[in-house]
């Protein structure tokens, strides 16, 4: 039981620490060869893959989690960055429940729809949640978010791979449940 549980944290340490690198890559490296040009959101395939592979509850601790270990790469408040990155993994176990199938090409839709749903959260929160000191999205930057949309599903088969065998490193079971589909057949 407790070997277990130890698993269970160093499995989130280590995705911890990816998200870390990611982020990292994304707000610094990025910037330092591709200038202004908009990056993927390297650390959405993994709120992404969290979603699909934990319970709700899960879900929601570690995406709150990993939301407090990217606040200091943005000048997003950290309330408003819990509220999208839960938003956008409350989401995709919704659209899990209703369409799902295991290869590459479904981690790059939810991944590029992710990015769609975290920048549609953040327009609607910067209104809805106010702040000292932050102002409401006026301008949105629609050809960044549909850059970004294209780019990031492009990076996230290597991740997930990273992210999968660091769940069999850790002893993880995926939690794919054999759901059924609407037309009544299994998956």
């Amino acid at each position: 039981m407790m070997r277990e549980k130890l698993l269970r944290l160093l499995n989130i340490g280590i995705f911890a620490l990816v998200l870390l690198l990611l982020t990292s890559a994304q707000t610094s490296f990025w910037m330092q060869i591709f200038g202004h040009f908009p990056a993927p959101l390297l650390w959405l395939p993994i709120i992404a893959y969290v979603a699909i592979n934990r319970s709700p509850l899960e879900t929601i601790i570690v995406t709150q989690f990993f939301s407090l270990i990217m606040a200091p790469a943005t000048v997003m408040p950290e309330g408003l960055l819990m509220i999208c990155n839960l938003g956008v993994a409350l989401s995709v176990q919704l659209f899990k429940t209703r369409i799902y199938w295991n290869s590459a090409t479904y981690i790059m839709m939810v991944s590029g729809g992710s990015v769609l749903l975290f920048h549609l959260f953040h327009l609607v929160g910067s209104f809805l949640v106010r702040m000292p000191n932050y102002q409401p999205l006026t301008q949105p930057s629609v050809s960044d978010w549909i850059v970004q949309a294209m780019l990031t599903p492009l990076a996230a088969p290597p991740i997930m791979w990273l992210l999968h065998f660091i769940d069999r490193l850790t002893g993880r079971e995926i939690a794919v449940e054999n759901m059924e589909d609407s037309w009544g057949g299994t998956r």
